[in-house]
């Protein structure tokens, strides 16, 4: 990622930290907590809020994405887990996997948010040649049938 590319990065998320209300920071400050599970938001070598577990040799990001993994596995479809980053202009957008099979990224969204949504938006205007599925928890539970 270029040196602009993360200053970029920065500067939008100071931006985002200064125009944010109070309710929101407090809710922000509740999560990095814990919210009583232990290890989710605990500081870690991958960065303040990941509960990072391991599946096939891989360390994935969440019990979704590790659903995700087991249903492509059971088809059969190998996947590769967070093989690119994409500049945005605002921000980068870094998929969680890629099938090659069906020539697609899948992003796995527990909690679908508008800053999610806003990315993937993006992603899909400035890219429109990839496929993009975004698995949310209906879309999951078709890959794992």
């Amino acid at each position: 990622m270029s040196t602009e590319a993360v200053e970029r990065m920065r500067q939008t998320k100071l931006a985002q930290h200064l125009h944010m209300g109070e309710e929101e920071k407090a809710k922000l400050s509740k999560r990095w907590k814990g919210r009583g599970n232990p290890g989710w938001a605990k500081p870690t070598d991958h960065g303040p809020r990941t509960h990072w577990a391991e599946y096939a040799g891989v360390k994935l990001r969440s019990t979704w994405e590790i659903r995700l993994a087991k249903a492509l596995d059971g088809k059969k479809l190998k996947w590769q887990y967070e093989p690119e980053r994409f500049d945005l202009g605002w921000c980068t957008y870094l998929p969680d996997f890629y099938v090659p099979a069906m020539k697609s990224y899948v992003e796995v969204k527990g909690y679908f948010d508008p800053k999610s949504k806003d990315k993937v938006a993006a992603f899909r205007k400035q890219y429109p040649h990839l496929s993009l599925i975004v698995a949310t928890d209906r879309v999951l539970k078709l890959f794992e049938r």
